[in-house]
């Protein structure tokens, strides 16, 4: 483990090539099993209120129909999570082909609002994990991503530069900066040992 500015990374995470591949994970980790949603900061909770308005047209009756009875976010301060759909998708998610997408961020790329969508859904695959000790950055392994490994060896594209627009929104330029330093010197270290 490595600390930069305060923020312990993973270091796997240098390591690793990755490029989201929908067309084959068709949207996983917008419908992972286990009945908890999206992890949201407290602050995102008024953005969420703020943009469902014109989010909710991408979303089925199925959908909005769960947001009317049950809310679009469930939990407690220090733990919100965008409420789930039998256990599984995301409130949020829209279909498209099959496609599991993310509706605020439809809207987001449609130029109708300005806020992407939750930060940990940005960072995907990498997490922060907060505690007592601080922050904590970690790739999560799903099954489901492995076409998105397949992707970024293929393409050449690294986990850090993937998630570079997430990362940069999410501890700024500066830090983002300081954290290639650090990837690029475990990446030359990698590459030497063959692993």
């Amino acid at each position: 483990m490595i600390e930069i500015q305060d923020i312990v990374v993973d270091p796997v995470i240098p390591t690793l090539r990755f490029r989201c591949d929908v067309k084959r994970c068709k949207g996983a980790c917008c419908t992972i099993p286990g009945g908890r949603g999206a992890p949201l900061l407290d602050e995102e909770i008024a953005e969420i209120d703020k943009v469902y308005p014109v989010v909710r047209k991408y979303l089925s009756e199925e959908h909005r129909d769960i947001i009317k009875d049950q809310g679009m976010v469930e939990g407690q301060s220090g733990d919100f999570v965008t409420t789930c759909v039998e256990g599984k998708a995301c409130v949020f998610v829209t279909y498209e082909d099959g496609i599991a997408r993310c509706a605020i961020e439809k809207a987001y790329l449609n130029g109708e609002i300005t806020w992407r969508k939750p930060l940990s859904c940005h960072l995907f695959p990498i997490r922060i994990d907060r505690g007592l000790q601080g922050q904590r950055l970690r790739y999560e392994h799903l099954d489901d991503c492995a076409p998105g490994l397949e992707k970024g060896s293929q393409t050449d594209v690294s986990l850090p530069a993937f998630a570079r627009d997430a990362l940069i929104r999410a501890y700024g330029q500066e830090w983002y900066d300081r954290f290639l330093v650090y990837c690029r010197s475990v990446q030359r270290n990698h590459d030497h040992s063959g692993t």
